[in-house]
């Protein structure tokens, strides 16, 4: 089956470009507005949003289109020539697969920091703003290039593909660095400033979990015979099943959420993304028809499918401003 006719890919593939494009857009908006929007957050979004657009790119070529690639596919002229054969250190495909496991480490680890962010501006309000803003680009850089130390040799090594007849495997060992659920007591008296920084940190922590979990039974899965007579054959199979066809939407969530979190979390963020999109005329007569369809108050919407969503929780979502 070739990639365009192949609906787990093309699936992937539109949500993903999707993403991207409001990625790209939000960090616009916020490089554009930087005076309202210069907080050390935003300043790790806009970081952020260079590192998970190569990520996304890079694993078209270790693992998404070869993923979905069989013998005869397009691409597989391109991807059999790439076998231990066929390839040396130091190639593009070893570039390739050293920043697939580079940004294994810096995922995890962005997401932590900004877990905490979120925390120490609950916990320390006027203290943590300070100390982000003064370390931001040290903690920053640390995060980005720290993980070079543990994947460098990688380009230095030979990488190469090989076929499988029913799919392609590529391993990644993952550092699991749990995100930070705030502890906060989310009472009548807390503020909303407080309940929106808790909400925004622990879906970035429900996220890691979740392909943390994943990645910690695929590694048992995969290391540990004795697990396959202790579960039973059926319940293992049906298990290796499971994490194999969850692992890349989780890892979608991973790379893909940010956007979709700042536009449902801030109002700012959302109201100037409305603004933007209305230079574009089809969204202008969208969003026409649906405010005079519509029934009560109108909140500006970042995309029209998301327009009942925001909608009816945009009263009871804090703005991060």
């Amino acid at each position: 089956m070739d990639l365009l006719s192949n609906p787990k890919f093309m699936i992937t593939l539109s949500y993903g470009s999707i993403s991207m494009m409001l990625y790209a857009i939000v960090s616009i908006v916020i490089f554009n507005e930087h005076r309202q929007f210069n907080g050390s957050f935003f300043r790790m979004f806009v970081a952020g949003s260079f590192m998970n657009l190569w990520t996304y790119l890079n694993s078209f070529v270790t693992i998404r289109i070869p993923q979905h690639t069989n013998y005869n596919g397009t691409f597989a002229p391109i991807y059999l020539k790439l076998n231990q054969h066929n390839t040396t250190p130091c190639s593009f495909l070893s570039f390739c697969h050293m920043m697939h496991f580079q940004f294994a480490y810096t995922q995890y680890m962005y997401n932590f920091i900004t877990c905490l962010n979120r925390v120490s501006a609950i916990l320390f309000p006027m203290r943590s703003e300070q100390f982000w803003q003064k370390y931001i680009w040290a903690i920053l850089s640390f995060v980005f290039i720290g993980p070079f130390i543990f994947t460098y040799h990688l380009y230095f090594n030979t990488s190469y593909f090989e076929y499988n007849g029913t799919f392609f495997v590529t391993l990644s060992t993952y550092v699991v660095l749990f995100g930070v659920i705030p502890n906060i007591h989310c009472d009548g008296n807390a503020r909303p400033l407080e309940l929106h920084l808790f909400f925004m940190s622990f879906c970035v922590f429900i996220i890691d979990m979740f392909l943390s979990t994943l990645t910690i039974a695929n590694y048992v899965c995969s290391n540990v015979p004795e697990i396959k007579e202790t579960l039973g054959e059926d319940t293992y199979n049906a298990l290796v099943t499971i994490v194999l066809v969850l692992t890349p939407f989780a890892s979608d969530m991973l790379t893909l959420s940010h956007p979709w979190l700042i536009l449902i979390f801030s109002r700012g963020i959302r109201e100037r993304f409305h603004i933007r999109l209305l230079r574009f005329p089809l969204y202008k007569c969208l969003n026409k028809q649906l405010t005079a369809a519509s029934t009560g108050r109108s909140t500006p919407l970042p995309t029209v499918g998301s327009v009942g969503f925001l909608n009816r929780h945009s009263s009871r979502i804090a703005n991060v401003n």
